[in-house]
């Protein structure tokens, strides 16, 4: 089973600066900007950019321990702030690139992932280690989703890859090929309570089409694109 997927690219909107980008002035020296730095700069990239300084700051100061050593504090603060003064010339400091407005939520979520992904580690050791044939149903489910964000996305191929019994296959347009080892993992990923909580995570829980009848278009989608076992 194969669907028809499109890559994900992002998309450039030159008309900020026009084709050739857009002229500012930077310590009274006129600089033209790429079109895609223009417009990340149009996108209240600073806020991400100091972010994204913070967080790497405060990996190296993590990695390193040395914080009594000034000498190794400051060359740590130098490289961390020409890594983010090269993504910010490569144009990638967006929301995509640095979705700190996600984290709050995402740290929410993770508890809830995390146990989930006990859960299912217990229930495939019990069905590993169980006596006779393996009490496995290896098939293919298609999952639709109303995801709005690369982030929401993102999160929710890999919440259904982390936990053991499912695997993301492929990515379509609004719909993912799920691997499932049970008949059990593919209904409780069926069920929709994993869709819900990402999209609480990507801010997008508010429409309530897919609470009302998401779990019965899943299930007929899910059906469809089912083998024959």
């Amino acid at each position: 089973m194969h669907l028809d997927c499109k890559p994900f690219r992002p998309r450039i909107d030159t008309s900020i600066g026009g084709a050739r980008g857009r002229t500012i002035v930077l310590a009274g020296v006129k600089t033209t900007l790429s079109p895609r730095l223009a417009v990340a700069l149009g996108e209240a990239p600073m806020k991400n950019a100091f972010f994204l300084f913070v967080s790497l700051f405060a990996f190296y100061v993590v990695l390193s321990g040395q914080i009594q050593s000034g000498f190794l504090m400051l060359a740590g603060a130098v490289c961390c702030l020409l890594v983010t003064l090269l993504a910010l010339r490569l144009g990638i400091v967006d929301d995509e690139g640095m979705p700190y407005h996600y984290w709050p939520r995402t740290a929410l979520y993770l508890p809830w992932l995390m146990w989930q992904v006990v859960l299912a580690n217990w229930d495939v050791l019990k069905r590993v280690w169980k006596p006779g044939a393996l009490d496995i149903s290896p098939h293919m489910i298609v999952v639709p989703h109303e995801l709005r964000t690369p982030y929401g996305l993102a999160t929710y191929m890999n919440s259904i890859t982390l936990t053991p019994g499912t695997v993301t296959v492929d990515v379509g347009e609004g719909k993912l090929l799920v691997h499932a080892l049970t008949k059990a993992a593919a209904e409780d990923l069926l069920s929709g309570e994993m869709h819900r909580r990402v999209k609480v995570v990507e801010g997008t829980s508010g429409d309530e089409q897919h609470r009302g009848d998401g779990r019965d278009s899943v299930q007929d989608s899910a059906q469809e694109g089912a083998p024959e076992q």
